[in-house]
C-alpha cells in the first residue's frame, strides 16, 4: 500500500492551495492587479477575503507593472479600506523579524527567471510563502503564449524555494 502524500493546506478557503499555482487572467484594465493584491493582503494580514477563510502566510509582489511608490498607496489603501494598521505586525514564525501589515514588494525587470538567486534569498530571509506574480507576460520573458516560456516560467517558480518549502 501506498502512504498517501500530506494534505494540501487551503491558503484560501476552495480557492487557493499551498503550493498550487493559480492564474488570474483577462483583458487589459479590468483590475487583475489590485484583485490580486487584495488576494495576497489578505493571506498576509490572515484577513479573510470575501468571506472566505485565508491562512496567514508571509506574502511578496513581484511587479512588473508599477513601481514601488504606487505599489505602497495601493496596499495601503486596501489596508485602511479593511480597518488593518499598515504598521509594525507580528510574524507569529518570527517573532524577532522586522515585518508590517504591507505585502512584501519587488519591482521587477527582466524575466523571474534571470531573478531566481536573488529571490529565493529574499523569500527565505523573509520567510514568504505565497508569492503575486504581476504579471505573467513580463515575468515569462515577454512571450508567455509560447510553450518553452511557459516552462522557464514555472521552473523558476519551482527554484524560489526548496521542495520541502511550498510556495
Amino acid at each position: 500500500m501506498i502512504d498517501p502524500p500530506p494534505y494540501q493546506k487551503e491558503l484560501i478557503s476552495n480557492v487557493l492551495w499551498e503550493g498550487t499555482p493559480a492564474v488570474i487572467f483577462g483583458p487589459a484594465g479590468i483590475g487583475k492587479s489590485l484583485f490580486g493584491l487584495n488576494l495576497i493582503s489578505g493571506m498576509h494580514t490572515g484577513q479573510p477575503i470575501a468571506n472566505l477563510g485565508v491562512e496567514q502566510t508571509n506574502s511578496m509582489w513581484l511587479d512588473w507593472e508599477t513601481n514601488q511608490r504606487l505599489g505602497y498607496w495601493r496596499n495601503k489603501e486596501i489596508l485602511d479600506a479593511r480597518g488593518f494598521d499598515s504598521g509594525p505586525f507580528p510574524d507569529p514564525e518570527n517573532p524577532e523579524g522586522e515585518r508590517s501589515g504591507m505585502v512584501y514588494y519587488k519591482r521587477m525587470f527582466g524575466s523571474l527567471a534571470d531573478s531566481v538567486e536573488v529571490l529565493a534569498e529574499e523569500i527565505h530571509r523573509f520567510n514568504v510563502k505565497a508569492l503575486l506574480v504581476d504579471s505573467a507576460m513580463p515575468a515569462s520573458g515577454g512571450e508567455a503564449e509560447t510553450g518553452q516560456a511557459t516552462e522557464t516560467f514555472y521552473a523558476a517558480l519551482a527554484a524560489l524555494k526548496p521542495d520541502d518549502e511550498p510556495l
